[in-house]
């Protein structure tokens, strides 16, 4: 279970909520996304809602960017042979080494990340998420 579905358990979703509707998000050219195997994803919300785009065996997947454990990274790649030549590809966080499988999101720590539906049409990569997303990162206020 990933963070945010934990603290909506506890406090209650705001599912209702409009501003949280799932959209499709246009990230970018599908030819231009394959050339590298994760790269990180930005949410205008913060880095706390940011993806990791994984494109493995031609096909993407997108999760959250963030380990769950304790904050780590899931948009590095620890080690690129293991990543393409596994039946069922996983992302993994360096600080400790936890797997998540990149279709469902466990792991076998027992932890979860949010997996998100993505789309191609008409050449275009598209991400299901609530929160508009961008290949840059967006300027903060301060």
């Amino acid at each position: 279970m990933s963070l945010y579905s934990a603290i909506n358990a506890i406090f209650g979703s705001n599912e209702s909520d409009p501003r949280l509707e799932k959209k499709w998000n246009l990230i970018g050219r599908e030819n231009e996304l394959i050339c590298l195997p994760c790269r990180r994803i930005y949410s205008k919300r913060g880095n706390d809602y940011d993806v990791a785009l994984y494109y493995v065996h031609g096909k993407f997947h997108a999760i959250d960017a963030t380990c769950p454990h304790l904050g780590g990274p899931l948009d590095e790649i620890v080690d690129l042979e293991m990543l393409i030549t596994m039946e069922r590809p996983h992302a993994m966080c360096p600080w400790h080494l936890y797997a998540y499988d990149l279709e469902t999101g466990f792991s076998p720590q027992g932890l979860t990340v949010d997996v998100y539906e993505t789309k191609l049409k008409e050449g275009n990569l598209f991400i299901l998420h609530r929160d508009e997303l961008s290949l840059h990162p967006y300027e903060t206020e301060v």
